[in-house]
């Protein structure tokens, strides 16, 4: 996938210039259960700016293995649908709580899906997401750890001239995020 040395480039200089900015950066590794293609799992990164509690936030994730077989959707052969997909995402939370070491937040924004799929065609699809968030720890600077329940709404169409119809993708569903953030 031809973005994926960009998105890891962008997700190096923020983490190179995060000391510098007031903010948090966080890793997570993250659980998807989409509509049509099952679940996955993949990680990702985050970055946050703003006051304590309205901040602006970008996220990337990138889940490798979206597979799932759709029957006898080609003539000769397969329905096997191999999808990668990588997810950068810029929105808004508010929390809550700033400050204390238990920060209830919600948020939302947009996201663009970069889909790669085997042999098939998949253009990148543009969607939204909505978040619940729980951060424990760390109430100045330091680490502290964060969970988030998140439901990702997109929908895309696979065409090849194989198929014996184009087929299309409800990639909603919910998602979980668990990891660690470090706050400058």
């Amino acid at each position: 996938m031809r973005f994926k040395l960009l998105f890891v480039l962008a997700v190096a200089t923020l983490a190179a210039g995060a000391p510098a900015m007031a903010g948090d950066f966080g890793l997570y590794g993250s659980y998807w259960d989409t509509d049509a293609l099952g679940e996955t799992a993949g990680g990702g990164v985050k970055y946050a700016l703003g006051d304590a509690g309205l901040r602006f936030e970008i996220r990337g994730s990138y889940f490798p293995d979206l597979t799932e077989d759709f029957g006898q959707l080609v003539e000769n052969g397969t329905g096997k649908a191999e999808v990668e997909a990588l997810v950068p995402e810029a929105g808004i939370t508010y929390n809550f709580a700033p400050g204390s070491n238990a920060q209830f937040y919600l948020g939302g924004g947009l996201s663009y899906y970069l889909l790669d799929i085997n042999e098939r065609e998949l253009d990148d699809e543009v969607g939204y997401y909505g978040l619940a968030g729980l951060i424990l720890g760390g109430a100045g600077t330091g680490p502290a750890f964060f969970a988030e329940a998140m439901y990702r709404s997109v929908e895309g169409t696979i065409k090849d001239d194989s198929l014996v119809e184009d087929v299309d993708l409800d990639l909603s569903g919910l998602s979980a995020n668990l990891g660690v953030l470090f706050r400058f």
